[in-house]
């Protein structure tokens, strides 16, 4: 049965204000005439709680359902207290409208609608203002890099599963330059055969590359610091940061386009996703003065 999220503040506690107003609970809610997944964990019950969200966007043909279950979200966000909150996306099949490539409901701007729901559930929810998260697979990873530019008043940090910045192989359509720093965890299968790890992969889309995607995001954060590369076991770590912002991709040997968490994946994606999260509040920037201000400088596709 759906429970209204006021509901589950009146039944924790009969009246609204009477030590902590809300229960733990699941809940599909309507807003604006669309729909999405509200988990509470058991930790929104204590007075003054003041928990991260994590809004996880499912990929193209998908659910919000379905990602919450798949992901490992589902199961975690009572463990590690985190409210969690799964949108719908429109369209037969359903997508996300990102600007730079449209899989939604034609017309539909999905963009506006996500900024608008995250800060209704924040203003509606017991939120750490300094712990709101994005993340996504596939359509959902596209559509988290366009709001982790967009929010970055809002969003700390964000993690994409198989997703880009852009499409196309020659002169690729970007998203739009990120307003502000905001940290950024991609996670990418170097097999992945429906959306390229890299421009010149056989996939079933082509863009711009996992590598040349969190270079991009960390000349446009104002990181000047070069990667760091690791090898570890089952992938490759490459990470850029400043103390204030940090930018990283794992690269999945020989992993598809699947969200990694079978036995077979090298990670298990929420953990590794909510390790990031937590390693990176919204902190204040570290600006070096002796710097010069870092010029905007566009992906080129490989030759």
């Amino acid at each position: 049965m759906s429970i209204p999220i006021v509901a589950l503040a009146v039944l924790a506690h009969g009246v609204v204000g009477a030590g902590s107003p809300w229960k733990a609970g699941r809940t599909t809610e309507s807003w604006a005439d669309r729909s999405y997944i509200v988990k509470l964990p058991k930790a929104v019950e204590k007075p003054d709680a003041k928990l991260p969200l994590v809004m996880l966007l499912h990929g193209f043909s998908g659910s919000a359902e379905a990602i919450e279950a798949y992901s490992g979200f589902g199961g975690m966000n009572d463990t590690e207290g985190f409210i969690l909150v799964a949108p719908q996306g429109l369209g037969r099949p359903a997508g996300w409208n990102c600007g730079f490539i449209n899989l939604g409901k034609a017309g539909t701007d999905d963009v506006s609608f996500l900024s608008k729901l995250m800060d209704k559930v924040s203003a509606d929810l017991p939120v750490d203002p300094s712990r709101i998260y994005v993340a996504g697979h596939s359509n959902g990873a596209m559509m988290a890099n366009v709001l982790g530019g967009l929010r970055p008043d809002k969003i700390a940090a964000i993690a994409c599963v198989a997703g880009v910045i852009g499409v196309g192989k020659t002169n690729p359509k970007l998203m739009a330059e990120p307003k502000g720093p905001v940290s950024v965890l991609h996670i990418h299968g170097t097999n992945d055969q429906i959306v390229g790890y890299s421009t010149s992969a056989a996939a079933l889309l082509s863009g711009v590359g996992a590598k040349d995607a969190v270079k991009w995001w960390a000349s446009q954060t104002g990181i000047e610091s070069k990667g760091v590369e690791e090898k570890l076991k089952g992938y490759d770590s490459l990470t850029y940061s400043n103390g204030s912002t940090t930018v990283k991709l794992l690269s999945l040997t020989g992993w598809s386009h699947d969200w990694p968490v079978s036995q077979r994946s090298p990670i298990n994606g929420a953990k590794t996703i909510w390790d990031f999260f937590k390693a990176n509040p919204k902190r204040p920037a570290v600006i070096d003065p002796k710097l010069p201000p870092i010029p905007a400088t566009p992906v080129a596709a490989p030759r």
